[in-house]
């Protein structure tokens, strides 16, 4: 059944380079588990994804893979450096995990996690036709929807898109030994770490 123009925005597309005989490389779908997810929404057509492909340099063109359009956004080494394995993993993965890690800032994570983020919004606004909704995955990306509703290329006013911000590792109930308060009812009120500043 036809549905409304999905764009699916996520720090991977859902694909793998691989090498055959004689040098021969083809994209092919990859096994993660958003991918196996989601294949049951997004192959029915008229969708969209947005992500990095994997390799750093420039963005590679790719073919539509079951019957979804593939957009790649390029990454350099040291923006994949310092907004995926820096910010990323090493400032926001702690946060979202109870701070099993302590977490830690540099400044120049942040402005590479920034960086990024407005060129995954201009990708993302660049594939969403009127009337499409924009599904926007995980914590790689979450400046996106603020970058979007601020883009002249989808207006709030003009409802041009719907955005639907999805976090695969969510916030969870602090426990008490862990040094969780009571907030509001159904739910706690976590206590955040202060960050480790580095020069």
């Amino acid at each position: 059944m036809p549905h409304n123009p999905l764009v699916v925005v996520a720090n991977r597309l859902p694909v793998d380079e691989v090498s055959l005989r004689e040098g021969v490389r083809q994209w092919r779908r990859s096994p993660g588990g958003l991918v196996s997810a989601l294949t049951a929404i997004v192959s029915g057509g008229n969708t969209t994804w947005v992500g990095w492909a994997g390799s750093v340099g420039p963005a590679p063109s790719l073919p539509d893979l079951d019957g979804v359009a593939m957009r790649a956004v390029a990454l350099s080494a040291e923006e994949h450096e310092n907004y995926y394995e820096g910010f990323a993993n090493q400032t926001l993965w702690p946060l979202y995990h109870d701070a099993v890690e302590q977490p830690v800032f540099h400044r120049r994570w942040w402005e590479a996690y920034q960086r990024v983020n407005r060129r995954f919004a201009v990708a993302a606004a660049e594939a969403a036709p009127p009337g499409s909704c924009v599904w926007i995955q995980d914590y790689h990306l979450q400046l996106v929807p603020a970058m979007l509703r601020g883009s002249r290329r989808v207006p709030d006013g003009r409802r041009r898109a719907r955005l639907r911000p999805d976090h695969r590792a969510p916030a969870r109930p602090a426990h008490p030994a862990a040094g969780g308060r009571g907030g509001r009812p159904g739910g706690t009120r976590r206590r955040v770490p202060h960050l480790h500043r580095r020069q």
